[in-house]
């Protein structure tokens, strides 16, 4: 059930969201001879700053309740782009969040599965963390608070955060064997003593290079690609796979592959507006995976919305896709 309701004050609209995140949080339902739990997860779109439209706000509101969903549903998200770099009051702010929620294990792991249409036994686990506050419904996803972290100089800071949390997941689940991707920022490709610190993990078999799949964002390394080719060619001799991500239909992959050697594409969350409307981005998207598959370079797609984005997804030779059920982890 969807419910669409209006509101003239930002606070209002909180309070109504964490109470019907409270009321209806582990509620049971008897519905004939079944008994399910009940959760409720809010999307919220502020429309203070600029002017809206209607249907933007209502898109914003739905693109933030899909970010819940996504991160395990059962809290509420606010729609808000990324921090802006001119605005140093915002940045202060961002800044004491993320402190005080690494200085109190605020981060939260989720692993996001991918599965293959081809191979049924075939799953990789993408790693995040999702900035959740004890007693604070508010889900913060890495789209808001990894750009904010990169600002503020944190982001290495972050990324040594979620790799601790994979090592006490590791811990508490030793029978686990499937690989996963764990995503580093272009800060950390540039921080020699995380680089020091991930080698120690990886040389002890602390973090098993077999399963290891590093994951760096195209729009992040555009810059730094020496310092991507030192990491790759570090890491690689060692076992370590690679996945280059959030990558645009458009991205010349082609000149990007001749220089980083990676065996994986996560195409960016776009994707499924690209399969039904944009014929030139279409184009774009045969033709790189066209050229990841003479590189024996597999592509991942994100999550999509229906079985005929599948299809179209097959059409294109992608068979791995990323699935909607996200698994939260207490580590």
């Amino acid at each position: 059930m969807a419910l669409r309701i209006w509101f003239n004050e930002r606070s209002e609209a909180e309070s109504l969201a964490r109470k019907l995140v409270g009321n209806y949080s582990g509620r049971i339902l008897e519905i004939r001879d079944k008994s399910p739990t009940v959760t409720a997860s809010v999307g919220l779109a502020i429309g203070s700053g600029q002017m809206f439209s209607v249907d933007e706000l209502l898109s914003q509101a739905g693109s933030a309740l899909q970010d819940v969903e996504r991160a395990g549903g059962n809290g509420y998200a606010r729609y808000q782009p990324p921090a802006a770099s001119s605005d140093s009051d915002d940045i202060k702010q961002w800044t004491e969040k993320l402190r005080h929620a690494l200085n109190n294990n605020e981060f939260r792991l989720v692993r996001l599965p991918i599965t293959s249409m081809e191979d049924d036994n075939l799953l990789i686990y993408e790693i995040e963390t999702r900035l959740r506050s004890d007693g604070n419904d508010e889900i913060i996803l890495p789209s808001m608070f990894r750009p904010a972290a990169i600002q503020s100089g944190l982001a290495v800071d972050v990324d040594r955060d979620q790799i601790r949390h994979v090592l006490r997941w590791q811990e508490s689940n030793p029978s686990e064997r499937d690989p996963f991707i764990i995503t580093i920022s272009a800060q950390s490709l540039t921080d020699d003593s995380f680089i020091e610190w991930l080698q120690s993990l990886v040389d002890a078999q602390t973090l098993d290079a077999r399963r290891l799949i590093l994951g760096l964002r195209e729009p992040e390394i555009r810059e730094s690609l020496r310092e991507t080719q030192r990491l790759i060619s570090r890491f690689a001799a060692r076992g370590v796979r690679f996945a280059l991500l959030d990558v645009d239909p458009d991205c010349k992959i082609d000149l990007l592959i001749k220089n980083i050697n990676i065996n994986f594409i996560k195409l960016s969350s776009e994707l499924s507006a690209v399969l039904r409307r944009d014929e030139h981005k279409r184009a774009s998207l045969r033709k790189m995976t066209d050229e990841a598959t003479a590189n024996d370079i597999q592509v991942i797609s994100p999550q999509v919305e229906n079985t005929s984005d599948l299809a179209a997804l097959w059409q294109f030779g992608i068979t791995l896709v990323q699935d909607d059920f996200v698994r939260e982890d207490q580590a």
